[in-house]
């Protein structure tokens, strides 16, 4: 740290922080995290099934099913598709593309 100590002071904590690139993208992945679930909510909102998780899910799952995708090789956690317990099988991705 360059000289810029006030004189007759004494510092008694430092703390460095990260670049500010790094905060972003940090809060960056949170902010799609939550922007998703909020989608995944207000989708189910205006439907007859409520406003949950598990609701929107549902919702998901029957559209799928409705557009003629096979659900049984896709897992969904939450609304982020980010947790490590979402997974889509090859075969229902190609299908979803394709409509």
């Amino acid at each position: 740290m360059a000289n810029d100590k006030a004189e007759g002071f004494t510092v008694v904590s430092e703390t460095i922080s990260p670049p500010l690139s790094a905060i972003i993208e940090v809060l960056n992945k949170r902010a799609l995290i939550c922007t998703l679930n909020i989608y995944l909510r207000n989708w189910v909102k205006y439907s007859e099934t409520g406003g949950s998780t598990t609701a929107g899910i549902e919702v998901v799952k029957e559209f799928l099913d409705d557009s003629g995708i096979k659900t049984e090789g896709i897992f969904m956690e939450d609304g982020s598709g980010l947790s490590s317990r979402d997974a889509v099988n090859s075969a229902a991705m190609v299908r979803f593309l394709i409509i």
